[in-house]
């Protein structure tokens, strides 16, 4: 959690300029055995608000994870599924949506993604800029999504699970923040990176 960035996004996060393969300027590596490891883990209260955008260009969806500590983590589980998981309470976020605001994801293709938890306890997920309502479990259990994350959440590892399970694929533009983004705010950053992740 960095402060406030320029160029009408909102980058008070920890950001990356240029699209990387788990750390590696090379996207044509497919070994994908590098991460961003930051040193130490924080820890996202259970009571705090907060926000994370990123745009992803998975390889594949079997269990690809793109941030966590070993405990807690946040995957793509398929071509329609966001996972959030923390240890302390089990899944969070475990399902996308079926209705007029889905979208599948693609292979080899750009998708911003952006979660948000505010101060009544939610967590909503945004794919391209757009809210995902309506929502429908993913199977595998409970909870569907936009439920109530009563649970800390901790992070160390950008392109990583712990150590041993990079993302496979590209990632860019990760912004962490410790205030919950309004609708309008991920969109501005959806758009001021459209451009550069074109597909």
């Amino acid at each position: 959690i960095l402060p406030e960035g320029q160029n009408g996004r909102d980058t008070q996060g920890f950001l990356m300029n240029s699209p990387r393969t788990n750390g590696l300027n090379n996207p044509a590596d497919a070994d994908y055995d590098t991460y961003i490891d930051l040193g130490s883990t924080t820890t996202l209260a259970d009571d705090a608000a907060w926000s994370l955008t990123v745009w992803l260009k998975p390889s594949d969806f079997a269990d690809n994870y793109f941030l966590g500590n070993g405990n807690d983590y946040i995957i793509l589980d398929s071509s329609s599924v966001v996972k959030v998981y923390a240890a302390s309470s089990g899944y969070i976020l475990k399902s996308r949506v079926a209705g007029d605001s889905a979208t599948t994801f693609t292979a080899d293709e750009w998708v911003h993604i952006g979660l948000t938890r505010g101060t009544d306890d939610e967590i909503r997920l945004y794919v391209d800029g757009v809210f995902q309502s309506d929502p429908t479990n993913a199977g595998g259990g409970s909870p569907a999504d936009h439920v109530d994350m009563n649970a800390v959440f901790r992070y160390r590892y950008i392109g990583n699970h712990a150590t041993t399970v990079p993302f496979r694929g590209m990632i860019d533009d990760v912004a962490i923040y410790d205030t919950e983004l309004e609708a309008a705010q991920v969109l501005r950053n959806y758009k001021a990176g459209k451009g550069r992740h074109r597909n």
